[in-house]
């Protein structure tokens, strides 16, 4: 199975909140959610894709969810790059 660090997922939730995206709508049926993820170490990469996806529809098309996490993530790049990494 494979698995992505819980960071990537609380930092695409934190761009969802801070661009207002509906985080329940994102989170839905997943095995997590806002609060829980904090606890969390790894994400299945199946509910991370889930999360991917989801954001991508809520922002409506994958340019807006790519300038969208460009525009919040960039001073916060390198650290972000550096912190997730894809466990197998």
């Amino acid at each position: 199975m494979h698995q992505v660090s819980a960071i990537a997922v609380r930092a695409a939730l934190d761009v969802a909140v801070a661009a207002g995206l509906a985080t329940d709508e994102i989170l839905a049926d997943l095995p997590f959610d806002v609060r829980s993820i904090g606890k969390m170490k790894v994400v299945a990469w199946d509910d991370y894709a889930v999360v991917a996806e989801r954001m991508e529809a809520a922002c409506g098309s994958p340019e807006r969810l790519q300038d969208l996490l460009a525009e919040f993530t960039r001073p916060h790049g390198r650290v972000l790059r550096a912190r997730c990494s894809v466990h197998s």
